[in-house]
C-alpha cells in the first residue's frame, strides 16, 4: 500500500459572479506556495506567495425583487417564480434583507399578524451523503444503502444533519456539535477497513482526524460492511460514521452561507420552507411547506454567469489560513488581480465555505 504523505496543504473554492453569459475575461491557472517563484507577490511577507488567479467575470446587470401576494404553497409559489422571473429570492446579505423590507407592501399581506412571505431557502432533508468522494470506490455498490433506526432520521429540533451507529448496528441522525468517537475507514481500491478510535470528537473533528490519519470518516456501502463496522466499534456505544447532509439551500442554487434567522429559529423538526417575517425586519422562520403564503421572486433581466474555482494552498508555520486577517489579505490580493486583468464591470468574489462552515481543509497525498 502506498505511504501516506501529509502536506500542509488547504484546498479553498472561490465563488465569482458576474454579467452577460459568453462575456468572459480568462487570466492564467492559480497556485499559491510557499517561497519565491516567478510571477509571484508574498502575502504578510510570510513566504506564502500567490500567483495570477482562473476566472471569467464581466458586468451584471441589477437584479430585481418581485412580492406576489396571491398566497401559494412553497413548491408552487417556486414553479411561480421560475415560469415568470427567475426563481424563488435567495437572502444572501443584508443589502439584499434591506431591499426587502423597502419594497414590502404589509396592507397585501393579509393578517397583520401573519406578514411572512415564503423566500428561496429550503432544508435539503433528504440530502444525505458520504463524507469520502470517490467515485471508484463506490462503483458497483449501492451508495444509498442505509440503516436507519425505527422513525429515523427525525431531524429533532431541526438541527441533526450527522449520522451515528448506535450499539446495535443502527443509524441514527444527530446534532453534529455532539462528540462521539469516531469510526475512521482506511480505503486501498475497493477494499474497506474499519478503525475505531477511542476519543471523544465532534462529527468535524472527526472528520479532520479521519482524514489526516486514514482515509476518511467511515463509509458504509452494504448489510456486510455495517456487520464489519459493528464488529470493530466499543460495545454499548454510539459511534460517528461520514454520512452527513447539508442543511439549508437556497432554490437557485446558492450556497446557504449568509445568515438572518430570528431568534430561536430555525425550530421544528418538519417546516422544511423559510419565509421571511416583516414584523422582525424579514428575519427569517421556517414553516410548513403545504402552507400558503405571499412570496418573493427575483429576476435578473440579463443572464449572468457564476464561475467556481478551486485553488490550493501551501502552508507555512508563520501562518494560520484560518485568521480573518489572513483571508481578508488573500481576498484583497485576489481582487486587485482580476482589476490588473482588465476585468471591467460589476462582480462579486466570495470564499466558497464547507460544510462544517471552514474555508480550508488539508488534502493527502501518497507517494
Amino acid at each position: 500500500m502506498a505511504a501516506r504523505k501529509m502536506r500542509n496543504r488547504a484546498a479553498v473554492e472561490l465563488v465569482l459572479e458576474g454579467g452577460q453569459a459568453g462575456e468572459k475575461l480568462n487570466v492564467a491557472g492559480s497556485r499559491i506556495q510557499e517561497g519565491g517563484s516567478k510571477n509571484t507577490e508574498k502575502i504578510h511577507g510570510a513566504g506564502t506567495t500567490v500567483d495570477q488567479t482562473l476566472c471569467a467575470v464581466s458586468s451584471l446587470a441589477a437584479r430585481q425583487y418581485h412580492f406576489i401576494y396571491e398566497r401559494k404553497t412553497w413548491a408552487d409559489a417556486q414553479s411561480y417564480c421560475r415560469e415568470k422571473y427567475t426563481d424563488l429570492v435567495t437572502v444572501d446579505s443584508l443589502d439584499v434583507a434591506t431591499i426587502l423590507n423597502r419594497k414590502v407592501d404589509l396592507t397585501q399581506m393579509g393578517s397583520a399578524r401573519d406578514v411572512r412571505a415564503w423566500i428561496g431557502l429550503f432544508e435539503d432533508i433528504q440530502g444525505w451523503k458520504w463524507s469520502l468522494v470517490n467515485n471508484a470506490f463506490y462503483q458497483g455498490f449501492v451508495t444509498q444503502y442505509r440503516n436507519w433506526g425505527s422513525g429515523q432520521p427525525d431531524n429533532f429540533g431541526s438541527n441533526e444533519p450527522c449520522t451515528e451507529m448506535n450499539s446495535r448496528g443502527e443509524w441514527n441522525d444527530i446534532p453534529c456539535e455532539v462528540t462521539r468517537k469516531p469510526i475512521c475507514l482506511t480505503v486501498n481500491g475497493q477494499t474497506a477497513g474499519f478503525v475505531a478510535i477511542q476519543s471523544f470528537m465532534t462529527w468535524t473533528q472527526a472528520q479532520s482526524y479521519c482524514r489526516a490519519n486514514y482515509t476518511d470518516l467511515a463509509s458504509v456501502r452494504n448489510s456486510a460492511e455495517n456487520s464489519n463496522v459493528l464488529a470493530v466499534k466499543p460495545s454499548g456505544e454510539s459511534n460517528w460514521l461520514g454520512l452527513y447532509r447539508d442543511t439549508w439551500k437556497w432554490s437557485d442554487g446558492d450556497r446557504y452561507q449568509f445568515s438572518f434567522w430570528s431568534a430561536g429559529q430555525p425550530d421544528g423538526s418538519t417546516e422544511y420552507c423559510a419565509t421571511a417575517y416583516f414584523s422582525d425586519s424579514g428575519r427569517w422562520r421556517n414553516w410548513l411547506c403545504g402552507y400558503t403564503k405571499p412570496f418573493i421572486c427575483h429576476h435578473d433581466p440579463v443572464p449572468f454567469t457564476k464561475h467556481v474555482m478551486k485553488i490550493k494552498l501551501v502552508r507555512n508555520s508563520t501562518v494560520d489560513l484560518n485568521d480573518a486577517a489572513v483571508q481578508s489579505d488573500l481576498m484583497n490580493r485576489l481582487k486587485q488581480k482580476l482589476q490588473e486583468n482588465r476585468v471591467q464591470g460589476n462582480f462579486s468574489l466570495s470564499w466558497r465555505k464547507q460544510v462544517d462552515g471552514k474555508i480550508f481543509y488539508t488534502e493527502q497525498q501518497e507517494d
